[in-house]
């Protein structure tokens, strides 16, 4: 077992109010990625998206080689600067909320978490450029798209209120 991380733990009772989509889900974001000035991309899917149509001079990619169907090939990532983060399932640990926060306002970021992104958007939300799109998958029902504001970051952070603090394990 490796050493505990200090996060915020994701408390059973609050999963299916967590997976309610924080944006608008579309089928196919070309048309409104197009015009985005900067996208914070997370999961495989998405960020292989928005690596091919965006690169990294306008977008960030977060992901964790895994899909619901178990593993996947990850984003290339070439051209993007290329960070670790450590995330349990159900978790947003500290280093991994300080390394996605920097990612979101710092284009041509790669970050390649072990353990599992899905709780990562929300960290997205909070710290994404007002304008920057933020976009999650959302499994069987297409992608979220959320435009960063100050509402959606203040929105965002309220959330962390209703995560217990705790220490996590990979």
């Amino acid at each position: 077992m490796t050493p505990g991380l200090p996060a915020l733990i994701l408390p059973v009772e609050l999963r299916r109010f967590f997976a309610n989509p924080r944006g608008v889900v579309v089928r196919d974001p070309s048309r409104l990625l197009a015009r985005a000035p900067l996208a914070v991309c997370v999961g495989d899917y998405v960020s292989r998206f928005c690596e091919d149509s965006l690169g990294p001079q306008r977008s960030s990619i977060i992901f964790d080689a895994k899909t619901r169907r178990g593993e996947t090939e990850p984003p290339e990532a070439r051209g993007y600067r290329v960070v670790v983060a450590y995330n349990p399932a159900g978790t947003i640990t500290l280093q991994a909320r300080r390394v996605v926060c920097e990612a979101s306002r710092n284009p041509g970021t790669a970050v390649r978490v072990v353990g599992e992104e899905d709780m990562l958007a929300l960290v997205a939300m909070e710290c994404a450029k007002p304008g920057s799109l933020v976009l999650y998958g959302l499994p069987g029902r297409g992608t979220v798209m959320v435009r960063a504001s100050r509402e959606t970051s203040a929105g965002a952070a309220e959330r962390f209120l209703n995560l217990r603090p705790g220490t996590a394990h990979l």
